[in-house]
């Protein structure tokens, strides 16, 4: 790719350029349709799986990261680690946020805490 199409935007230019996206056609593909459409694209072609298993998890608010793992995607794997996002009340994820800037981390230790409460 040529450095003279590469541009870079503000996210408030980018809310002002007109979307000219076909969504009705993009909601009416199938995950095969998606998968051959990127194929074909020469730059910007899916990640294999052992690329994918390179990055670590990592949680941005407001362009800061927040948290991010000590091991890779593939480490964790291999470890037999799960992992998941799971849905939380927005009032309660506010709270936590007011309260500590590690929210996450706060919101972790509290549920290992009611897990241990609950094993004796």
């Amino acid at each position: 790719m040529k450095d003279e199409n590469i541009f870079s935007y503000t996210l408030e230019e980018v809310h002002k350029q007109n979307d000219e996206t076909d969504w009705e056609r993009v909601d009416k593909m199938t995950d095969e349709d998606l998968y051959k459409t990127a194929q074909s694209d020469p730059d910007v072609q899916p990640l294999s799986e052992t690329e994918l298993n390179c990055f670590k998890r990592v949680i941005y608010a407001n362009g800061e990261m927040l948290w991010e793992d000590e091991q890779t995607v593939g480490e964790l794997l291999a470890n037999g680690e799960k992992y998941a996002l799971i849905p939380v009340d927005r009032e309660v994820l506010e709270w936590f946020e007011k309260a500590d800037d590690r929210y996450l981390a706060k919101m972790n230790a509290v549920l290992r805490v009611y897990i241990e409460s609950q094993e004796d």
